[in-house]
């Protein structure tokens, strides 16, 4: 800031102890420390803040001191050549202010910054030498500097941090210099976290940050990676010696202890990989220790596994049959067939089962006990499951508006579909889209999925039979042994697991299963349908003992669209329906 002179008052005219006081008190009501030096650094002034900021003893304020108080300041600085910057005449009279930061032995943090004092005609006559403390903000700036790199939990490195170090320790890295990563996760955390909540799963790993500090030490960098997922980088003197490093964490790990007096007992995995043999870049190596968690969490967790190269192949064949399957949840290289149904009591074509076939471009014609159950487990059955329910229903549509009349068609339904809240509402929907009668369409479910959410499936089958749509349980005996979850569920058909028929004329038993199987559905008003019918024997067997449908390739063999609407203008019989007597 400018100071004009027209401001000032009249030095000149006030007595020498006026202006001598009144400098005094301005210098004293400062809040930064103020040292003012003599041609020779001689203290003419020094203020209470600088005397109290540098602890200054009594002996280092009185009058010739000055060597012996520079040599004190420069002890309790973190930088020695500091003090000397600030207290040294500047050269060749140079009025400019030179700054420098002061950080201190003791933790304080200041600013200090020295002017020359020179008169009208640019003689020098001392120095006016400021302190200003910056302990807060430079406490502010290095708390906000740790959270950029550490995780606010544990207070261990965040995974950005790792990474750099990783990278920094692969530039550095002489001779290739072999170092190893170790990932540490926890087996079904989760839970966890459901049953105590976050708050409390936090207070787990910080503990266990802890755990595995007082194991590596403060020397070998560690990370928080994910959720309950650690990282530790480390030397290599052999894989021998980090695996057994590696094991000594997990077993720390899995110990129970007391989390707010609670018992806890989590089990842990590791997978270790090792630089330069698994990878030269951190991405390499910080995947391959992955893959190889997970190649100990495959074998029930609570091991420690190294990288291979073997089931890092296996893992990207993995990858890319999800990413196929990805594409396929769009449409890509899907296709329905469809079995024909028969009516065993009109001797006649009843309808038909949608049946799901994947044909990738890479990978050929995919079997639905293959990539059913990846769909299953990754989610992608629900708009895989959709596609189906909506090329079913324009199927159905199609055949209508073509005069070949009403097939009933029934679709498979997952578990992961029913229990979306508004399942119901897309099966309205799809319907309305395609213009496919509601009284056309049957949906699967199977006994499973069934008893997984007992209330909100009941509640969904509710909503779907109000549409007008029919379920069937499929697989019944098959997927649960008691039989009270059946008074919960309004549904039309029992599906008789081909297990069961395939048992037929094998033994007494077989045979009374069936039969028992076929009264029960009739004992409770449903429909009773066989699936899997291969023989003439099976055939007759069901015939006589009062089936209603039956499906299989002794009836008809799964075919497309084309063919199963040429099999809707046939008249001929293919097979005998003569029933024994």
């Amino acid at each position: 800031m400018t100071v004009h002179q027209a401001h000032l008052p009249q030095w000149d005219t006030l007595p020498h102890t006026v202006v001598a006081s009144m400098l005094r008190a301005i210098v004293n009501s400062s809040q930064d420390g103020i040292i003012v030096l003599d041609r020779n650094r001689e203290a003419m002034l020094m203020n209470e803040r600088f005397v109290e900021m540098w602890s200054l003893p009594q002996e280092l304020t009185v009058e010739g001191s000055g060597a012996a108080r520079r040599e004190y300041l420069s002890r309790l600085v973190e930088d020695p050549s500091v003090i000397p910057f600030l207290h040294t005449i500047p050269p060749d009279n140079d009025s400019h202010t030179r700054s420098q930061c002061v950080s201190l032995t003791n933790g304080l943090t200041m600013v200090g910054m020295s002017t020359a004092v020179l008169d009208e005609r640019g003689e020098f006559h001392g120095q006016l030498i400021i302190y200003r403390d910056r302990t807060d903000l430079k406490t502010a700036e290095d708390q906000r500097n740790f959270f950029e790199s550490h995780d606010p939990v544990t207070g261990l490195m965040n995974r950005s941090a790792m990474f750099a170090t990783i990278e920094h320790r692969l530039r550095s890295s002489g001779e290739k210099t072999p170092f190893a990563l170790i990932v540490i996760d926890f087996d079904r955390f989760s839970r966890l976290n459901e049953q105590f909540g976050h708050a409390f799963g936090d207070r787990v790993l910080h503990h266990s940050a802890e755990t595995i500090l007082r194991i590596v030490g403060s020397k070998r960098p560690a990370c928080r990676h994910g959720e309950d997922e650690f990282m530790v980088l480390t030397e290599y003197s052999s894989e021998h010696w980090v695996h057994d490093l590696a094991q000594e964490i997990v077993d720390a790990l899995s110990e129970e202890v007391l989390i707010d007096g609670v018992p806890i007992t989590v089990s842990a995995s590791a997978g270790l990989s090792f630089y330069p043999h698994d990878g030269d870049g951190a991405n390499d190596l910080v995947s391959a220790a992955m893959l190889a968690l997970q190649q100990s969490k495959e074998t029930s967790g609570g091991r420690v596994s190294r990288y291979s190269q073997a089931y890092g192949r296996l893992e990207e064949e993995r990858r890319q049959f999800e990413l196929q399957l990805s594409q396929a949840a769009e449409g890509e290289g899907l296709e329905l067939l469809f079995q024909p149904v028969y009516d065993l009591r009109l001797h006649s074509l009843s309808g038909c089962e949608a049946l799901l076939r994947w044909r990738s471009q890479k990978l050929g014609l995919v079997s639905p006990s293959v990539f059913l159950p990846y769909a299953e487990e990754s989610g992608l059955i629900v708009p895989i499951g959709e596609w189906v329910l909506r090329n079913a229903c324009a199927q159905v549509a199609k055949w209508s508006d073509d005069s070949y009349g009403a097939v009933p068609i029934s679709v498979n339904v997952s578990a992961k579909q029913i229990v979306e809240p508004d399942f119901a509402d897309t099966v309205a929907k799809l319907l309305e889209e395609t213009g496919c009668s509601p009284f056309l369409l049957s949906l699967e479910l199977t006994e499973t999925s069934l008893i997984e959410n007992l209330a909100q499936v009941s509640h969904t089958i509710d909503a779907i039979r109000r549409l007008g749509v029919k379920v069937y349980i499929d697989d019944f005996g098959t997927g649960y042994s008691g039989l009270s979850y059946l008074k919960h569920f309004n549904v039309d058909t029992l599906k008789i697991d081909q297990s069961f028929t395939q048992s037929i004329g094998q033994s007494r038993q077989e045979d009374a299963l069936m039969q028992a199987a076929i009264s029960m559905a009739h004992a409770l008003g449903l429909n009773a349908l066989a699936e899997g019918v291969e023989t003439q024997e099976q055939l007759r067997f069901l015939m006589n003992s009062g089936c209603d449908q039956a499906q299989g390739f002794f009836l008809n063999r799964p075919m497309n669209a084309q063919q199963f609407t040429e099999l809707l203008t046939e008249t001929d019989i293919r097979f005998d329906w003569a029933a024994e007597s």
